[in-house]
């Protein structure tokens, strides 16, 4: 991802708002889904992300001690979106956007690290929240790949629960 021709200010507040998002969106799917381990692994998830925020906002504070964060400013910083919807979404397909978000937060803190090489606490910690995402990405995928499954089997057998 290259971020260069962005200001650490937008950068920074793209990424607070995108944690942001990423905790709304995985409190919404908790609230979709009926297994309920499902549901803790991603209340986990958003917690995750709630965390991520306060280092975030911690980051910006030391780089911008006078200003406060503002996540209704405008970012030229493209980052992807998940479109959940309304109406016959499966699951699995809404975790595949989830997946590309959360490849694309991998990639922005590895390039969010370069850009602090000078400080390698902070360059350390960048590193760590890319791991993290991909930590998120490879859970998710395991997710979804159980849900297709599943899914297919409801839409192959689909009086498999009516009874006898």
């Amino acid at each position: 991802m290259d971020i260069q021709s962005f200001s650490v200010q937008e950068l920074l507040t793209a990424g607070y708002r995108a944690e942001i998002e990423s905790e709304r969106i995985y409190n919404d799917l908790a609230q979709m889904v009926k297994n309920n381990y499902m549901k803790y692994r991603l209340e986990f998830l958003a917690k995750e992300e709630r965390m991520h925020q306060a280092f975030i906002k911690e980051l910006y504070a030391r780089e911008f001690p006078e200003k406060e964060i503002d996540i209704k400013m405008d970012t030229p910083v493209p980052l992807p979106e998940i479109e959940i919807g309304k109406g016959d979404i499966l699951i699995s397909e809404i975790f595949g956007q989830v997946m590309v978000v959360e490849k694309a937060a991998s990639d922005f803190y590895m390039a969010l690290a370069e850009m602090f090489e000078h400080d390698s606490a902070l360059n350390t910690k960048l590193r760590y929240l890319s791991n993290m995402e991909m930590g998120h990405y490879k859970l998710i995928e395991a997710e979804r790949d159980y849900l297709r499954n599943d899914e297919d089997y409801d839409v192959s057998w689909s009086m498999m629960h009516a009874g006898p």
